[in-house]
């Protein structure tokens, strides 16, 4: 005879056992959302103590390097350059009226270079244009150069300074940050000619151009400055141009990129920076086609 089961006791165990499983879920649930909040956290945000204080950092802000150049002007302006490092390290080029002529290195603080970058961070850099320009003659040229990553994240050219006044007052620091430095001059490098003399440069290939601006060109010739001596044969891609002053030629150099071949005393000298400038930078140039003036 078949065992009869006590009435109900089906529902019950069914009820518990979507009791248990509605629990499950829930808790299911309930660790998806933690996760997903946490993820979208730390993606945005990091959060660390800073002084006792609990800050928020903006990753998007950290640079490898900041390049500030200032141009010449009817006034007559300093031509300055000066490269400034996370690590601290100061590469300066005064050039024409400014106080300082010749090539200097030295170093700032850490918390310096932090504050600079915030001050950058505020002027919100990723908003604004790349280029402004005055319609007005004879007007100073300031260019900034972000470099992040080993690659120019960004350059801001301002003929006439009508950038915005919050990114103004960004740079402006860096104008007459080399007044207050102790730096030491540094030698020429002889495997450049007329170093000291280089304002800005183009790259040519056939009848393309691109305009480096006077921070891209500083920090082009600084790789250069670091860079080694080789034997290596090489396939010219471009002809980079220098130029001093506003727009005075100064001759031209055969390069792929990474390779430079420099005549000095009529001799091919052959400079390896040790990576290719155009691969790495190239992605957000915009060409132009040259003219008679190039």
């Amino acid at each position: 005879m078949a065992t009869k089961r006590k009435a109900g006791s089906g529902t019950s165990i069914l009820k518990v056992s979507m009791c248990l499983l509605s629990k499950r879920m829930n808790r299911l649930v309930i660790s998806i959302l933690f996760v997903v909040l946490y993820t979208s956290s730390c993606t945005h945000k990091q959060s660390h103590t800073e002084n006792g204080k609990n800050t928020l950092v903006n990753q998007a802000t950290h640079f490898d390097e900041i390049i500030f150049s200032t141009s010449e002007c009817m006034i007559p302006c300093p031509m300055t350059n000066i490269i400034i490092s996370a690590d601290g390290l100061v590469v300066f080029k005064g050039q024409g009226n400014s106080a300082k002529i010749g090539l200097y290195s030295g170093k700032i603080s850490k918390e310096l270079y932090q504050q600079i970058e915030k001050n950058f961070e505020k002027a919100n850099i990723d908003g604004i244009k790349n280029r402004y320009q005055t319609l007005l003659s004879d007007q100073r040229t300031v260019s900034t150069t972000f470099v992040k990553n080993g690659r120019i994240y960004k350059t801001v050219y301002d003929y006439g300074e009508i950038a915005p006044k919050s990114f103004q007052s960004s740079y402006e620091p860096l104008e007459n940050l080399y007044k207050t430095l102790n730096l030491t001059k540094d030698p020429v490098p002889k495997l450049i000619p007329l170093f000291d003399e280089i304002t800005t440069a183009k790259l040519k290939k056939g009848n393309m151009v691109f305009d480096l601006t006077q921070s891209e060109t500083f920090l082009l010739t600084n790789y250069l400055r670091k860079g080694k001596l080789t034997i290596n044969n090489f396939l010219p891609c471009f002809t980079l141009h220098f130029d001093y002053g506003a727009i005075n030629p100064l001759y031209n150099v055969d390069t792929d990129g990474r390779f430079f071949k420099f005549l000095v005393k009529s001799k091919p000298v052959i400079i390896d920076i040790g990576f290719n400038f155009y691969d790495v930078n190239a992605k957000n140039w915009q060409w132009r086609k040259a003219t008679k003036f190039d």
